[in-house]
């Protein structure tokens, strides 16, 4: 360096350096709080987690020509020719859907307008009731074929688009489409789905997505009844839960619908009766929990918040079916409902439903997009360190952390990755250091490549009690 710099650099930066070391020296001095040192060794443990590929084929099943879609985590069977029905949901080696067994392999036309057939799994209908019952739809969801395709198979996501033919039925022409996406690494199934008004006149409905579940454990050679449990929202009315039970004779007791949940979810128990329960709830989620087994199926739908609805329906239906020996069946209905509109001629109703999946005993008290509360974070603060618990179902395959953040959600401390999986319970029982301006401990989810994917749970310090 020459002479005549070196002087001049040492007289303007060499004070900068000093009094840079003594500010970092005096206690609480924040000069260095977002400095990062490029040399410094990062202890954070590298996680490798391996997941199957996704994989969608044309396959045999059942007497059917099907289409299937899986992802080492879920499986999903489409039958075109069963009115464009998932007629096969397999979580956990159990099958959850039901099919009726007395029109497995079997094809309707497509102009059959055929009552008292049905087929299982799930499917989409328009409402409401007083104009469009299940049994009696422009297009029949019996019937088929409805055209089929893969519409893409990158890495990370395969979709398949079934369509029907259009339908009349009392002057009304409607073409049903169901767009169904399965995702790499997670349970995460999205439905685009829409009803077509292909006639010359308008005609006001709703749509319908309805899931049928056996409430048989068809493993077993006696075939008992599953302990389902189903659990979803209900609006709260001065801390009372609302709801609109309807029961058959045979139950009027109600001993299975227990309200004794800590949220605003009811819990309904089958135990073989015929019961049929709808909420008012926007939150727009449904769930069934075989607590032996422990598979958990979630579906949701979105933008609820604003919809109208007529003929006593809302947005949430259950109904269970009374168990018939003779037949050999138990069959449980889960809707979702959108709102009622009018729907011009060369116009279409659409709404998206997300299917999740996982292990858990239940009950589910929460979903997100992410998992699932079946016990919520609960924090227990002391002088130096917080106790955070909780259990939940995941739907990823990938990484949990626990992180303690300001009110402004800018990061105090993370705590160690967690490996999860959606095939066992996420137990959360940790402990946290307590830190400074400390607002709020997060349980937030990586997937499997650890790109965050969402908050699973929020709590905040100010509520725990010191």
């Amino acid at each position: 360096m020459p002479r005549q710099i070196y002087p001049t650099l040492k007289k303007v930066y060499m004070p900068i350096l000093v009094g840079g070391f003594i500010m970092a020296l005096i206690p609480g001095c924040r000069f260095f709080e977002n400095w990062e040192n490029p040399f410094a060794l990062s202890d954070r443990k590298e996680y490798k987690i391996i997941v199957e590929p996704l994989e969608t084929r044309q396959v045999e099943w059942s007497g059917w020509s099907a289409i299937e879609q899986g992802n080492g985590l879920l499986t999903l069977r489409h039958v075109p020719a069963a009115g464009g029905r998932t007629l096969s949901c397999m979580i956990h080696e159990d099958d959850v859907f039901w099919v009726n067994d007395q029109w497995r392999g079997q094809r309707r036309p497509a102009d059959a307008q055929e009552t008292g057939i049905d087929f299982g799994g799930n499917y989409l209908a328009i409402g409401p009731q007083r104009s469009w019952s299940l049994q009696q739809q422009p297009f029949n969801p019996n019937a088929g074929p409805w055209q089929a395709e893969i519409e893409n198979q990158d890495a990370l996501s395969h979709t398949v688009r079934m369509t029907s033919r259009p339908g009349t039925l009392r002057g009304a022409t409607v073409e049903m489409e169901r767009s169904i996406t399965m995702h790499r690494g997670n349970t995460h199934v999205r439905i685009e789905q829409k009803a077509t008004n292909r006639g010359p006149d308008s005609i006001d409905f709703l749509l319908r997505t309805v899931t049928e579940i056996d409430g048989l454990r068809r493993r077993t050679a006696d075939q008992p009844l599953r302990r389902l449990s189903f659990f979803f929202p209900v609006p709260l009315l001065d801390g009372v839960k609302k709801y609109r039970p309807i029961l058959s004779l045979q139950t009027q007791t109600g001993t299975h619908f227990d309200a004794s949940l800590p949220e605003d979810v009811l819990a309904v128990h089958y135990g073989g009766q015929a019961v049929q329960v709808i909420s008012d709830s926007r939150k727009g989620w449904i769930a069934a929990v075989d607590r032996q087994s422990g598979w958990t199926f979630i579906k949701t739908l979105d933008a609820l918040e604003s919809a109208g609805y007529v003929d006593q329906h809302g947005p949430i239906e259950l109904a269970t079916g009374a168990m018939d020996r003779a037949q050999n069946l138990a069959v449980n209905r889960m809707e979702l409902l959108g709102g009622f509109q009018r729907c011009r001629p060369g116009a279409d109703i659409a709404q998206i439903e997300h299917w999740y999946a996982a292990v858990c005993q239940g009950p589910i008290l929460a979903v997100t997009s992410v998992g699932a509360a079946c016990e919520p974070l609960a924090l227990r603060q002391e002088k130096e360190y917080i106790d955070v618990s909780g259990r939940f179902a995941v739907f990823y395959r990938g990484l949990a952390r626990l992180a303690v953040l300001d009110h402004r959600d800018r990061e105090l401390f993370v705590g160690e990755p967690i490996p999860i999986d959606p095939r066992q319970e996420l137990l959360i029982n940790a402990t946290l250091p307590v830190k400074d301006k400390a607002d709020v401990v997060v349980l937030r989810i990586h997937d499997y490549l650890d790109e965050p994917v969402g908050e699973l749970a929020r709590e905040h310090l100010r509520m725990v009690g010191r």
